[in-house]
Order: structure tokens, then sequence, then C-alpha cells
């Protein structure tokens, strides 16, 4: 009897061992097209489909190493590496740096880990794939994968790599047709015009074609990057010798200027021992002061840059609102209340400020003074009303102690709650808010759904999605546009740019 009860135990164990672990003969993969032909079949654990590493990724042009005595395997392409360990539910994604080294800065969780299933290496198709940069596709109805190499991306990232000494890449926005730019070493990246412009570690400012094309190397002295805007480039000189000279791409010396700014046509300074802010036309080159009543400091940097006009709150602290032409000239107040202007407001004829009169009320002035009136009605207990974004009509705010986001809207709208958050983004009909995630929703806050389930430091909201920055990895990720968030690059980033527009 103990025999036979024996017996019957094995033979439940090989039934479930079965049950776990299936060879799919009618399972195909497909490669770029291609029908991949292996003596090892797919097989099915726990309701994933798992291949044999080495055929199908070196199929798909990359290199496969097996380390026997940790149980490892590595995959690379392109200077990028992943690598999992046998039985192990955590893929780490990684580069291959300039000097050889594999550094890897993230990972993964896997719902089945890598294993052996005899002497091959099985591993999650979808997931070892992707972190490839390629896409993965299943036909349940023709039991079929089709992994296919991404397209390119229709806009590019330029980063420096702190993986890689912060060397200077370009990475196309889907992740593919990454490639080092510079073997210098990269502080500040910044793009405009169709160039990417980077100032090195040692403060030399170059520049080089997005498309690829020869580094031009712009100063060789410790720079100040202001702006490329329109092919018009100015730095700032930072040397003992000539601190402070503002200079244009073509060798103009543009004299001496503190706190410099460019907005349109017109770049922004001041000067030692002046209250006076100067306003340099940069087409033609004359400047013009721009004082405040009564001899008060005006700053460049206390300024709002908006449309055809310069708003200043007087003073650092809060005051009534000036308005002056581009120019400097035709100075004016706008309000009589004590103002704070919100800095991430779209630029329209209405001027969104916090009104220190009235508690931390949001307010609203028209740009010519005409109308004057209260937007939101903040809670007594508001320490400090934040605006975060703006979308045409629809302002969105939060008590910045406070994790909740509201909107309101100029037509008299009642504020209306969106999420929970520290940062609010727009872009056409999306609303991205950032936690210790991303979610996304429709822009009155309907249909949230979690686009990445880590908590972000920066990101770019666009139709139906978002670029970030992984707050802890480090890494470019993209997440939303109706698919799994996913690595842009494998590495970490000091830090970046892009061309999306």
């Amino acid at each position: 009897m103990k025999r036979l009860i024996m017996l019957a135990a094995v033979f439940a164990a090989l039934f479930a061992q079965t049950a776990l672990t299936a060879r799919a003969d009618d399972i195909s993969v497909v490669i770029n097209g291609t029908e991949l032909r292996t003596e090892n079949e797919p097989v099915i654990i726990n309701d994933r489909t798992l291949v044999p590493m080495r055929a199908v990724f070196e199929a798909l042009g990359a290199q496969v190493t097996w380390d026997g005595d940790n149980r490892r395997v590595y995959a690379s392409k392109n200077n990028e590496v992943i690598k999992l360990d046998i039985d192990s539910n955590v893929m780490e994604t990684g580069i291959i740096n300039s000097g050889q080294l594999m550094v890897f800065s993230s990972s993964t969780e896997l719902d089945v880990s890598a294993q052996l299933v005899g002497d091959f290496t099985y591993v999650p198709v979808r997931a070892v794939a992707e972190a490839l940069k390629s896409d993965v596709a299943w036909d349940a109805a023709a039991r079929r994968v089709t992994i296919t190499d991404l397209p390119e991306g229709d806009s590019a990232f330029f980063y420096a790599s702190a993986d890689d000494y912060n060397k200077l890449y370009r990475v196309d926005s889907n992740g593919v047709n990454r490639s080092k730019l510079s073997d210098l070493s990269v502080k500040e990246v910044y793009c405009d015009g169709g160039y990417v412009y980077y100032v090195t570690d040692s403060g030399y400012l170059y520049r080089q074609a997005e498309n690829g094309g020869a580094e031009e190397q712009l100063t060789d002295y410790d720079t100040e990057f202001i702006s490329a805007e329109d092919d018009r480039v100015f730095w700032l000189k930072k040397t003992a010798e000539h601190k402070g000279e503002l200079y244009e791409y073509g060798g103009r010396d543009l004299g001496y200027a503190e706190y410099p700014q460019r907005h349109r046509n017109y770049l922004y300074y001041n000067r030692a021992d002046d209250t006076r802010m100067y306003a340099l036309n940069i087409d033609t080159y004359a400047s013009s002061a721009v004082e405040m009543p009564g001899g008060l400091t005006l700053s460049s940097f206390n300024c709002v840059f908006y449309g055809d006009y310069i708003l200043v709150e007087n003073g650092y602290g809060y005051h009534n609102i000036y308005r002056f032409n581009a120019d400097g000239t035709n100075m004016q107040y706008i309000n009589n209340s004590s103002s704070f202007i919100c800095r991430n407001q779209e630029e329209d004829a209405r001027v969104l400020y916090v009104n220190g009169d009235n508690g931390q009320d949001i307010w609203y002035v028209w740009i010519d003074g005409s109308y004057n009136g209260i937007l939101v009605d903040m809670p007594a207990d508001c320490a400090y009303a934040d605006v975060l974004c703006q979308n045409g009509n629809r302002v969105y705010y939060k008590n910045m102690y406070r994790p909740e986001i509201y909107r309101t809207d100029f037509t008299g709208q009642e504020s209306i709650y969106v999420g929970s958050g520290d940062m609010a983004k727009t872009c056409g009909d999306t609303l991205i808010i950032s936690d210790s995630c991303l979610r996304q929703s429709a822009l009155d806050g309907s249909g949230a759904a979690v686009i990445y389930g880590r908590a972000v430091s920066d990101y770019i909201a666009r139709d139906n999605g978002a670029y970030a920055i992984d707050s802890g990895f480090g890494n470019i990720i993209k997440a939303g546009f109706g698919k799994n968030a996913s690595f842009v690059t494998n590495d970490a980033v000091t830090a970046w740019a892009d061309n999306i527009g």
C-alpha cells in the first residue's frame, strides 16, 4: 500500500511538471519575415513562450555568451547587453562601454525565469527581444511568434552616458540606432536648428549636425551656453580674465553681461553695479536700458518673457505686474495686487498669477490690463498654489504641499479632481501625471491607467504616451503609445536633449 502511494506521488509530480513545461511543437518563430528552423522547439512554461536563446537571438544579429561557472547567459547587440541567470526571474540590462566593460544600470522582473531545458538555455521571448530593441507579436490562431527589428524612430535623443564616462550618444526615440557621437566627456546637451550642442567637462562648447557630421569646436575656454535658436549661437565666457564676456558664433564680442537670456530676437542681461536690465536686438545690435520706476533693481532672471512682452514682478517678492514692450519701452502695470507670475503657462492673451493679497488664490489678467479676475479660490490652508500646466482654456494646479491635482478653465467651469501626483503635463488630448509612477488619462482625468510603474525625475508628454527619465535607474524610458513600457537607453543618462518638437 505504501509503495502504491509513493508511485502515485511520483506520477502526480511528473504530471505537474508536464503541465508547467510543455514542448510547443506547433509554435513557429518568424524573424524579420523568415521562419526560424532549429532542432529545439519553443516551450510553454506557466503560459509564457520560451525560446532557445542562442538560435533565436543570433538570428537577430545578437552575440550570445554562456558562462557555465555561474549558470549565466549574456546577449549583446550594438554594444547593448542583457544578462540572465538560470532560474532567476530578474533580467539586467546595460551596455558595453568604451573600455569594453559591461555596465548594468537597470533590471526588469520577468514573469518566468530563464532556465535550462535539456542542455539548452531557454528565455522568455518577449522580454528579451524587446530589451534588444525588437518588436514581438503573438498570433494565437496561427500559433506563431513574430520578431521584427524596430524601424527607425521619427525623432531622436542626444545624451551623456553615465555608464560610458559621460560620452555623447544619439539614439532614435524608439531605442534603435544607438551611436556614439563624441569621445569627449559631456556635462550639458542642447538641440536646436538641426544641431546638437554640448559643453564638455572642460567647459568647451562643441556642436555637430543631428544627422551626423564632423565635430566642430566652438570655444577653447570655459563656456556658458546661452542659445542656438535659428542658428544664432550665443555663449558667455567664464575665464578669470574675461569672465562675463558675451559672444556670438562668428567671432562677435557683445560686451560684458550677467544672467543673459534670449527671447526671440532679443538678448536680455544685466551689467555690474547697474540696477537696470538691458535689451539687445540681435538683428541690429542696438541696446536699450529697461528701467523700473524708483530705480528698483531689475534682473533678467526676475522677468517672464511672454510673447511680444517682458513681464516683471516688481522686485523679488509679490508685487504688481509690470509690462514692457520687447525693447524695454512703454512700461505700464497691468494689475494692482501682490503677484507671482505662474511659470508653467501658455503664452496667450491672459497672464496667470498667484495673488498674494488674497491668500494663495490663482488669478488672471489680460495682457493689456483690461480685465483682472479670480480663476481659483484656493482653500484657506493652502500655503503655496502652483500652476502645473495649461492646455488651451484648461489650467491644472495644486497646493504645492499636497498631492491632489485639479483642473479648472477660463469658461467658469468648477474645478475637478484629475489625479494625485507632483507633476502634470499635457499634449493634445492626453494628460500625464507623475507620482510614484506615470499615469495617462484623458484631459479630465478619466480612464487613468499606469503606463510606467516606477518614479521618474523628468518627462515629456506626447499624444498617447510619454518619454521619461527613471529616477532610480537613470535610463530614458518610453511609456504608453498602446504598448508596454520599454527602455530607450540601456545606459543611465546624466544630461539629455531631444528633437521631438
